[in-house]
């Protein structure tokens, strides 16, 4: 065999070389593509969590509820609260997963009407006069008793139209010297509505969201025209008299040591002349005990709004969201608390992606719930103490479970976005565990928030900035006569018929709370004493 020469063996050298350097960019091409490969898995799976989250929101249950035996999962026997969530507490779905078919459909018994206060019309359905004959001896029966049975009717709201009717006086005489009563005070000199009326257009409307043009067509099957731009005006004359009491709340409000807050948007048209509308804001302010409620109408969501609020805020602490417009809160040197109630929401989210990391967290936040819950009719103190004990090494476990599963669980994921929130936000969402006076979310405000939700699915938008800002006004009574169990028709009715002759300096007596004071004790001092 021929010895190969020492240019063959170079060129195979040299040959080798190609060929390993191709493999190499291959190799480096192979794993460039992997890493692709596997960004692009991320983001399938990013985008598929994603979809199923709006999915969810779209068409799925909106109960963030799960079963309480989840918390068996993670070896809490140790930690497990003293109070075990109720049956009542369960997700439907998790109900039906425990209960055979053949239980689940229950018989209910009918629901009793409260008709007690209503008012009653008491019809007789005697029997004969020769009924009432005994057939043994010819004697008269009387009556021992009788049976009622109760119906409950309704009768179609009316219309009534009021005269006042005011004699003229002359002197038979000379014909000279007319006289003739004043008038009463009305709301709209020289217009029809009374205060009644105006009540009725006003709660429809903020209270049980009528739109106008709906009331219109109300109104007209009971015979009365009432044209759309006529109610719209008599809500102006009405806000503009009602703001009084509504300011009178505000100084009130802003007295308060503990407030929550919370915005969502409504459509404004801001030009007459154009048919397009912009997006506006109702900024909702509730004191912590949940008597007050007022609502700003504002073109922005900026922080310049809770910047002007908190210039006359006398309180201490405001209960929000994670929210960056509420970031004035520390150059105003008020205490800004977080909402647990959000992060729960946001931990919800990542049940589909991680499963077991996402029951541990939210096994530990029902658990605070449930402090809550034996808390809720203790006084500030009480429950302090109550959280002190419970409540403050249960945040300990949830903070030390957060940065435990934050290097494992991919950033971008929902439960990567929950535990970013729960690591940002946690100075804020702890304040509740040393301050018995605050909530632990900020539910209330956002319970607040749905009667503009349902407004604004039925008239849409408003028709002008002036027009946000009379809805701020009439929601602000509304929601706080509701609040304090008082019927706000009722409320107005009575209110309406009295602001235009009301003492300014005693305004706070027309307010929902000093009203509700008022017919307290006149009610106190004409009942009969009792021995």
């Amino acid at each position: 065999m021929k010895k190969p020469t020492q240019h063959t063996l170079d060129a195979l050298a040299r040959e080798v070389e190609q060929l390993r350097a191709a493999l190499s960019a291959r190799e480096t091409q192979i794993e460039a593509l992997a890493k692709e490969a596997l960004s692009k898995q991320k983001e399938i799976e990013r985008l598929t969590e994603q979809l199923e989250k709006l999915h969810r929101r779209l068409f799925g249950r909106s109960s963030e509820k799960f079963h309480p035996g989840q918390q068996a999962l993670f070896d809490l026997d140790g930690d497990a609260p003293r109070e075990e969530p109720a049956p009542a507490d369960l997700a439907p779905d998790d109900e039906e997963a425990l209960e055979p078919k053949a239980s689940k459909r229950k018989t209910r018994r009918p629901r009793k009407m409260k008709t007690r206060d209503l008012p009653r019309e008491r019809i007789v359905h005697d029997v004969p006069k020769s009924e009432r004959i005994c057939d043994h001896c010819g004697e008269s029966k009387q009556q021992i008793g009788e049976a009622i049975t109760e119906e409950l009717d309704y009768v179609p709201a009316s219309f009534l139209v009021r005269e006042h009717v005011r004699p003229k006086y002359a002197c038979k005489g000379c014909g000279d010297g007319v006289v003739i009563a004043d008038l009463p005070p009305r709301l709209i000199e020289g217009g029809q509505p009374g205060p009644g009326l105006l009540a009725q257009i006003v709660t429809a409307k903020y209270c049980d969201h009528l739109p106008l043009y709906r009331q219109e067509a109300i109104y007209r099957r009971s015979g009365v025209e009432l044209s759309r731009q006529t109610m719209c005006d008599w809500i102006r004359v009405a806000a503009e008299h009602l703001l009084a009491i509504v300011l009178a709340m505000r100084r009130d409000l802003l007295t308060r040591a503990v407030l929550l807050s919370d915005d969502t948007h409504v459509l404004v048209q801001t030009n007459a002349e154009s048919k397009g509308c912009h997006r506006a804001y109702l900024w909702v302010w509730l004191s912590a005990e949940d008597d007050l409620v007022l609502y700003d109408f504002e073109l922005t969501r900026g922080q310049s709004v809770v910047d002007a609020f908190l210039e006359e805020f006398q309180g201490d602490v405001i209960v929000v969201d994670g929210y960056p417009g509420y970031n004035p809160c520390a150059s105003h040197g008020v205490k800004r608390a977080g909402c647990m109630a959000h992060a729960r929401r946001y931990v919800h989210e990542g049940m589909k992606s991680y499963p077991k990391e996402a029951s541990e967290l939210l096994v530990w936040i029902q658990m605070l719930y449930l402090v809550e819950k034996r808390a809720k009719d203790f006084d500030p103190a009480q429950r302090l103490a109550l959280r002190q004990e419970e409540s403050k090494p249960v945040l300990e476990k949830l903070r030390a479970a957060v940065e435990r599963m934050k290097p494992t669980v991919l950033p971008t994921s929902s439960l990567g976005e929950a535990l970013t929130y729960l690591e940002n936000q946690w100075a804020n969402l702890i304040v509740f565990a040393d301050d018995g006076r605050v909530p632990i979310d900020n539910n209330a405000s956002e319970r607040a928030m749905r009667p503009v939700a349902l407004g604004r699915k039925n008239w849409l938008f408003a028709g002008s900035t002036e027009g946000g800002k009379r809805a701020a006004t009439l929601y602000s009574l509304v929601e706080t006569c509701k609040r304090l169990d008082i019927p706000p028709f009722e409320y107005l009715r009575d209110v309406l018929g009295r602001i235009s002759t009301h003492p300014h300096r005693l305004i706070h007596e027309l307010t929902p709370a000093g009203w509700k004071a008022a017919r307290e004790k006149a009610r106190a001092e004409t009942a009969p004493a009792t021995n």
